[in-house]
């Protein structure tokens, strides 16, 4: 009952309250994008949702334009490629807020394995348990992040999809809000090999 119905309720909820909530400061942060770098404030990237079909996933763009492909693109704190206000949207996960759009569409979830490029899917499909993912919508945050966020390998990644999805929950949804909460506050894992 909650995985076929109540959690895509509250998913709306939150989506519609959260971008009615932050409104003005996603204005004020596309704005800041827009004036840091050349090239616009969004960043649009095709993603694997639910039975693998494709959607375009939007966030604040954080890098130098023509520096995104639809290939994993890896990074690193002092990276060149990222902007000055690229990097403290990142460290915040500001960056992600656009993705309450794709929430409110039906094309992801609050909590949920967390969408994979065609080409990440391609590379990992060998992977134990990666299908599972494919069989709910994907999500702005998952159980992984708790405790590694950028840190997490694809293998961990999978691992902790898989469990998700089985034991996928009201409680466990809202456990799992408040332990990315806490991570992001403190600015853990942003980048892999970071702390």
């Amino acid at each position: 009952m909650y995985r076929k119905y109540v959690k895509r309720i509250i998913d709306v909820v939150i989506a519609f309250v959260g971008l009615i909530i932050c409104f003005i400061p996603m204005v004020v942060v596309a704005i800041c994008v827009a004036m840091d770098s050349d090239g616009g404030a969004f960043f649009k990237q095709t993603r694997l949702g639910i039975n693998k079909k494709k959607f375009t996933m939007y966030k604040f763009r954080s890098m130098v334009v023509n520096e995104y492909s639809d290939c994993v693109v890896d990074s690193c704190e002092d990276d060149p490629r990222i902007t000055k206000i690229g990097a403290f949207i990142r460290k915040t996960s500001i960056d992600e807020l656009p993705q309450l759009w794709n929430i409110l569409k039906g094309e992801m979830s609050i909590i949920g394995p967390r969408p994979m490029l065609p080409a990440e899917y391609e590379e990992y499909k060998s992977i134990e348990n990666i299908e599972k993912r494919f069989s709910m919508r994907p999500g702005l945050f998952c159980t992984v992040d708790v405790e590694y966020r950028a840190e997490a390998t694809p293998e961990l990644q999978m691992q902790y999809d898989a469990k998700y999805i089985e034991k996928c929950s009201c409680a466990l949804d809202v456990k799992c809000m408040f332990g990315v909460l806490l991570t992001v506050l403190a600015q853990k894992n942003v980048y892999k090999n970071s702390k």
